[in-house]
């Protein structure tokens, strides 16, 4: 399971479930995805743009932590890092939205199914506009939270500053999950340490959504 001590957990899992919510239509009530956040994503490699959404994903989910304890979010996000930093994973598969329903899930299947598009992305070369919707979503569930913010802001200097995309390789090298935790001050300068750390750790056994590449599909 994906440690995320770093993140102001209390602080988020306090805040007022007080947002609108639609699940006929939530993209109505959560608002498009901001042109300049876009813009900035747009000059950040592939690996760097889903880092970037799979962390306003953690946000969102942990968000949740006094109201859910279904393991499958956090699960889901795992997934989603060993993919970007190993060809020896699939992509996760889509959710089953009728059992993701309401203010909660349906608010957290929301932030998933946004890392998978971002992830999908990767095929026509346009993951940024996706990755900015992650931020909406994050912003809507947590009120606009001064603290998520801040870290959006730390987050995307850090990226910036080390996963510029390179047209001839916009995929660009790997990048460990640390990049979003500011506290991980050298997590660019260690990424491969830090990277192999991370899947020598994780337990397929335990994640029903880590799928081994299958060379023969």
């Amino acid at each position: 399971m994906l440690d995320v001590s770093f993140l102001p957990l209390s602080h988020i899992a306090a805040l007022p479930l007080s947002y609108e919510w639609d699940d006929w239509d939530p993209y109505e009530v959560v608002g498009e995805a901001e042109e300049e956040l876009i813009d900035r994503l747009a000059g950040l490699s592939f690996r760097a743009v889903a880092a970037f959404a799979i962390g306003c994903a953690e946000w969102v989910v942990c968000r949740f932590a006094r109201v859910s304890d279904d393991p499958a979010p956090l699960q889901y996000l795992e997934a989603c890092w060993a993919y970007i930093m190993s060809d020896g994973f699939e992509a996760p598969p889509e959710m089953e939205d009728e059992d993701w329903k309401g203010e909660v899930r349906g608010a957290m299947n929301l932030a998933l199914m946004t890392v998978l598009n971002t992830l999908y992305g990767f095929e026509d070369e346009s993951p940024e506009s996706e990755a900015a919707f992650a931020d909406r979503v994050a912003l809507h569930v947590l009120n606009g939270d001064a603290m998520y913010i801040a870290w959006r802001e730390n987050v995307l200097q850090r990226l910036a500053a080390a996963y510029r995309r390179d047209e001839a390789d916009p995929f660009g090298p790997v990048v460990p999950r640390e990049i979003i935790n500011p506290q991980v001050v050298t997590a660019a300068e260690q990424a491969e340490a830090l990277v192999a750390q991370f899947l020598a750790k994780i337990d397929v056994r335990a994640n029903p959504f880590l799928l081994p590449f299958d060379e023969e599909e």
